[in-house]
């Protein structure tokens, strides 16, 4: 987002009634999962201060020394704190419903949780990677092609065209062994996590199961979708 985050980063942008992380942290609070942890990057000191005021023992941030991203190597960074099945919510999705006591309430232990939405909805400011949807059994066949990819029929009335909404899911220990097999499959590359997913994905490494989200989604990637989310919470009164 250019100048607008020099001093601020995005997850400290207020969306009328808090900042995203707010929306975030309180969201996922009353799933009551607990520890939290923040793996921060960009002007993690302010995120740091931040939610040492705003939540108290809360949360645990994690400052990354080196710019890593938030997929295969951010997840990498901070497997020593994390035992058992997680959540992962980006820092900058913002989720008008929050979509994560859907996830948990489904989430089947050992497996790889996804958020889907269909192709067809414009109830989103964001992006994925397509899907087939079992509406049955809530099982996903993952692909790592854009949504414009997405192919009109399929062969079972059960299974839907979805997108994965690739910024809020629940992973089992085992992604961070498949992250390290995936990359070395690819000669040592630096993988993006819907590569990953695929590899998974393709190789059967990990059951994969899906939730539909309920409402509408943005991903604050840039200041033109900032500037719309903030618009669309005006017409709605929030």
């Amino acid at each position: 987002m250019g100048d607008f985050t020099e001093i601020q980063p995005k997850p400290l942008l207020r969306l009328h009634k808090g900042a995203i992380i707010d929306h975030i942290i309180d969201g996922i609070i009353a799933t009551g999962i607990d520890p939290l942890y923040i793996a921060a990057g960009h002007l993690g000191e302010c995120i740091s201060q931040y939610v040492s005021v705003r939540y108290p023992g809360r949360c645990q941030v994690l400052q990354q020394t080196k710019g890593i991203g938030t997929a295969g190597d951010g997840l990498l960074y901070v497997e020593s704190y994390l035992h058992g099945d997680f959540l992962v919510v980006h820092g900058d999705h913002f989720f008008f419903k929050d979509p994560y006591k859907r996830l948990v309430s489904h989430h089947k232990p050992g497996s790889i949780t996804l958020l889907v939405q269909s192709p067809e909805s414009q109830d989103s400011m964001g992006y994925g990677h397509r899907c087939r949807y079992n509406t049955r059994t809530g099982e996903v066949q993952y692909h790592a092609e854009e949504s414009q990819s997405v192919p009109e029929t399929l062969p079972h009335p059960d299974l839907r065209e979805m997108i994965v909404i690739d910024g809020c899911m629940i992973f089992p220990p085992a992604i961070f062994s498949a992250i390290r097999y995936s990359r070395q499959a690819a000669g040592g590359r630096k993988l993006e996590m819907r590569e990953t997913l695929a590899f998974i994905a393709d190789r059967h490494l990990c059951p994969m199961y899906a939730v539909e989200i309920d409402g509408w989604w943005a991903n604050i990637n840039d200041f033109r979708v900032f500037a719309a989310t903030l618009r669309r919470l005006d017409e709605l009164g929030w």
